[in-house]
């Protein structure tokens, strides 16, 4: 029997807990994404709601996204000097593991993002919530009734047009090639950004969506330009996707998903991803576990 199992300083797992609806709404592309990568990590993380202490990548994306913040939405001069004395600040009061040494390298190109949405947009709108239900209707971000959300980085508004930006800070701390970021960046991102525009599309119509992410590794700007976008097919064809992962898993325990096979086809998959994950003591004893139980 593996109903509970507790390892070393690990947190207890109840490895036989079933999947319900509401461990899995509402879906956040982040959530959905996880669960295509690696179900193992979508276990721990959604399932077993195992909170992991932030770590330097993570807080490097949160310095970045809230150095930008402020620069777009406090009147402040933009030169280099205010940048970096900003950034010190979210590391002493918020984020105490932000590479600030790091962040230097980047600092120009983050200015001449943030002059260039000042000079060219008067309405924007930064760190936006939007949710919406089944039904593909408006509701609250919190609401009880949300079943697709996402938290948006910088949406810029023109009477015929609404662009998505999202803030890439992917591949600085690991030093990985522009090359091999772009590689595996586009395509996601626009699916994460397609994702956002039939959000935004419910309090925002407009005829054109322009999806776009800012890579802060060499400051330029990726974007694909949608026009007559069909925003409610689009929410459609991603409910379908996810009422099909919620058929497969739901009632189900991990044992009944990941099996000794799956497993090592996983680790071979993710192999370097594992090496930077947070889960990876919970993923060893669960291996473990598995090989008892298909001995």
């Amino acid at each position: 029997m593996y109903q509970k199992t507790i390892f070393d300083n690990l947190i207890e797992i109840n490895f036989e807990k079933e999947v319900s609806i509401e461990d899995l709404r509402p879906w956040s592309f982040s959530k959905y994404d996880s669960y295509l990568t690696c179900p193992i990590k979508f276990f721990f993380r959604y399932i077993y709601k195992i909170d992991v202490e932030k770590n330097k990548f993570l807080a490097f994306g949160s310095g970045v996204h809230l150095v930008i913040e402020k620069l777009l939405t406090k009147p402040v001069t933009l030169n280099e000097k205010i940048i970096l004395n900003l950034a010190k600040g979210i590391k002493s009061k918020i984020e105490p593991l932000f590479d600030i040494d790091t962040f230097e390298s980047y600092i120009l190109y983050i200015l001449k993002f943030v002059e260039k949405i000042k000079k060219n947009y008067s309405k924007f709108e930064v760190e936006t919530s939007y949710a919406c239900d089944e039904n593909f209707s408006y509701v609250p971000y919190e609401s009880k009734h949300s079943f697709l959300r996402g938290k948006i980085d910088l949406i810029l508004e023109q009477p015929l047009e609404i662009q998505i930006v999202d803030h890439k800070t992917t591949g600085i701390l690991n030093n990985r090639s522009l090359k091999n970021i772009l590689g595996t960046l586009k395509d996601k991102s626009y699916k994460q950004l397609l994702w956002y525009a039939a959000l935004v599309s419910l309090k925002k119509p407009r005829r054109t969506y322009t999806l776009s992410f800012f890579v802060i590794k060499n400051g330029k700007i990726f974007f694909r330009k949608i026009e007559n976008l069909d925003t409610r097919k689009t929410f459609f064809k991603i409910k379908n996707r996810l009422l099909k992962i919620e058929r497969k898993l739901e009632n189900k325990s991990i044992f009944e998903i990941i099996d000794k096979k799956s497993f090592e086809v996983l680790k071979q998959k993710n192999k370097k991803l594992c090496f930077y994950c947070d889960y990876i003591k919970y993923c060893k004893k669960l291996e473990k576990l598995l090989e008892k139980k298909y001995w």
